[in-house]
């Protein structure tokens, strides 16, 4: 009798369980967690396409910008380096007052000319004149040579090198050395390069493009370039990465704007929306970074709608359904 009844007893907390898993609290719970991870969709292209609801876009404050056609010259990778300013400085330090110097002189020599001509200067004083007039004139001479040899004709010739030398003193100006690979053809001529740092977030930093380096990089062994950073200028001795842009024909893309752009498996995407409530991610190629974004020739549309306000959102719903992936 008593086996019975502790039959009897497991049976009915066995269908009391069951009855529990057809509660309607169970049944939408479960259709909610079904409702979530049907949000994520992949397709058969591999494309990773995430749901969100008018609702849950206004929630979130979601925004999009259109792409549009861009054209920007050609580009070719290059290494660089910033460079050591303080001879450039030490140079310009010496040489103004060398050539107010040899200018002094020259007048000086000419005012004994003249008064040696009226009999009311001596021939001595004349050749001593124009001995230190030679003298002050090979100094000065010498040492612009040295400044066009060490630094080129575009700085050595600049009409602003005294503030050139300041500015570069008081580190708001760097002057940069591009190097290409021994046998790397450059097809144009450089009107700037685009230079940043060598870790992965680096900032673009603008440059105006100097002149060819007057020597060969003993490492590269190709062509040298000097640009001139007038902003944000990065330390000296810095190692930089470059890409320097030409007088060619230019490239056709399309922009990424920078807040549209999210990171993962060490790439970068971008949502675009394919639906009034559907986005897509699209891996964007990080290779050429501009101020307003990124600009690529391929993977996008003029016209396509990108995510620029809750890109990370659609991400994070992306690896929630995956399990959390990262």
């Amino acid at each position: 009798m008593k086996n019975a009844i502790r039959f009897f007893g497991s049976l009915g907390l066995a269908m009391a369980a069951l009855g529990m898993l057809n509660h309607p609290i169970g049944t939408a719970q479960a259709a909610e967690e079904a409702k979530e991870k049907s949000r994520v969709s992949q397709g058969t292209n591999g494309e990773v396409t995430v749901l969100f609801e008018a609702e849950t876009q206004q929630r979130i404050g979601l925004t999009l910008a259109t792409l549009a056609a861009a054209e920007l010259p050609p580009v070719v990778k290059a290494y660089g380096r910033v460079l050591d300013p303080a001879p450039l400085i030490q140079l310009v330090a010496d040489l103004a007052p060398a050539e107010v110097t040899a200018e002094a002189s020259r007048r000086e020599l000419e005012r004994l000319k003249l008064l040696r001509a009226q009999d009311n200067a001596s021939a001595r004083a004349v050749e001593a004149a124009e001995a230190q007039a030679l003298r002050d004139q090979l100094l000065a001479a010498s040492l612009r040579a040295k400044l066009l040899l060490n630094w080129g004709k575009a700085v050595a010739e600049s009409e602003k090198l005294v503030a050139l030398a300041k500015d570069l003193a008081s580190a708001q100006t760097a002057i940069v050395r591009v190097d290409l690979p021994a046998g790397q053809p450059l097809p144009g001529k450089p009107t700037g390069a685009q230079l940043s740092g060598l870790a992965a977030d680096a900032k673009p930093i603008a440059s105006e493009f100097l002149g060819p380096a007057t020597s060969t990089d003993p490492q590269f062994q190709g062509q040298g370039f000097l640009f001139l950073v007038r902003s944000n200028a990065p330390t000296s001795g810095a190692a930089l990465s470059a890409r320097i842009q030409m007088d060619a024909a230019p490239l056709k893309g399309l922009l990424i704007p920078s807040n549209a752009i999210v990171r993962h498996a060490n790439k970068g995407w971008a949502y675009v929306q394919t639906a009034e409530d559907k986005f897509t991610r699209r891996e964007v190629a990080l290779e050429r970074g501009e101020s307003e974004g990124y600009f690529v020739t391929n993977g996008f549309v003029a016209g396509d709608k990108v995510v620029t306000t809750g890109a990370q959102l659609l991400l994070s719903e992306e690896l929630k359904a995956r399990g959390g992936e990262e």
